[in-house]
């Protein structure tokens, strides 16, 4: 039920306010916990070289991280932009429909004036 539910706005049952379903995590895979970040100024933990050996796996792994979100976010927006697309479509077709009802109706009240109305007598001749 939740893996249909999921990227839906739904009201919160507690706070009623309108919330986004998150996606269904996969079953195997736990979430990632983040490294908590020592203070900065705080003493190094060993030699330095083991200091910047770990910094720099720090940074690997946020840049891996925003390289990731970058990329959802791309994909998302491309799924939008596809939609808005449809929409312009639909919408330009429903403008058309609407303008050939209008015509058609059109017509018919014609038609149905002239069937409703007396005949009128025809012209005499201009002499």
């Amino acid at each position: 039920m939740k893996d249909r539910a999921a990227g839906m706005v739904v009201p919160c049952p507690r706070c009623n306010a309108h919330v986004i379903v998150p996606p269904a995590k996969p079953a195997g895979k736990p979430a990632p916990a983040p490294a908590p970040a020592p203070p900065a100024g705080s003493a190094a933990p060993g030699p330095l070289p083991d200091r910047l050996a770990a910094l720099l796996h720090q940074l690997k792994e946020m840049q891996a991280q925003r390289t990731e979100i970058s990329n959802r976010v791309t994909a998302r927006l491309n799924e939008v932009t596809r939609d808005l697309v449809a929409l312009s479509r639909l919408e330009a077709a429903q403008q058309q429909l609407v303008a050939e009802w209008a015509q058609v109706v059109a017509v018919l009240d014609a038609q149905l004036r002239a069937a409703s109305s007396p005949p009128r007598p025809p012209a005499p001749p201009a002499a």
